[in-house]
């Protein structure tokens, strides 16, 4: 079994909403999951270290979370969602709610790695106009989706929570 603390944990977590996001509202089947899109997404989740959580409608569905999973898989291991959140029929709570709930698993993390969570390091890729601070909220137009210039917004987000974290001090042993 390999040791917990040479795993390697992801350090932001980024809650994906699909339609509006990764393809047009209005786009037919064959149009979903654009690849400039993913490509866009790709970048984000690269460049913040980042966990994919599925916030999306698509999550409620098993063959549309099954279909969300592999597409997003296919195009890259690294999009492949982790978890998704709850259905509690309110896109803010779900995603207070996953938060919280995965706090206490993320502080044993931090004291295995020995390494400090970053509690405000997560952000919400979505179209829909949601009731969270602007800092971690990224929202692009319906009909064009993530954009380059959304994902440099979701990029400096991300990279400016970053900064304003503590640094985690190291033991000396």
């Amino acid at each position: 079994m390999e040791h917990p603390i040479k795993r390697r944990r992801k350090s932001a977590v980024l809650f994906l909403d699909l339609d509006g996001v990764l393809h047009s509202v209005e786009a037919p089947e064959e149009e979903f999951f654009n690849p400039e899109a993913l490509l866009q997404l790709l970048r984000v989740v690269k460049a913040a270290d980042a966990r994919v959580v599925l916030s999306s409608s698509w999550r409620l569905k098993p063959q549309q979370r099954q279909q969300a999973t592999e597409a997003l898989g296919a195009f890259d291991e690294l999009l492949r969602p982790s978890d998704a959140t709850k259905d509690l029929r309110d896109r803010e709570a779900e995603i207070q709610t996953w938060l919280q709930e995965n706090k206490a698993q993320m502080d044993r993390v931090r004291k295995i790695e020995l390494e400090v969570w970053p509690k405000k390091d997560w952000l919400v890729l979505d179209d829909l106009p949601l009731d969270l601070p602007l800092e971690h909220l990224v929202r692009t137009d319906p009909f064009l989706g993530l954009t380059a210039g959304k994902a440099d917004e979701a990029i400096e987000k991300l990279r400016s929570m970053r900064q304003s974290l503590p640094v985690p001090q190291r033991s000396q042993n």
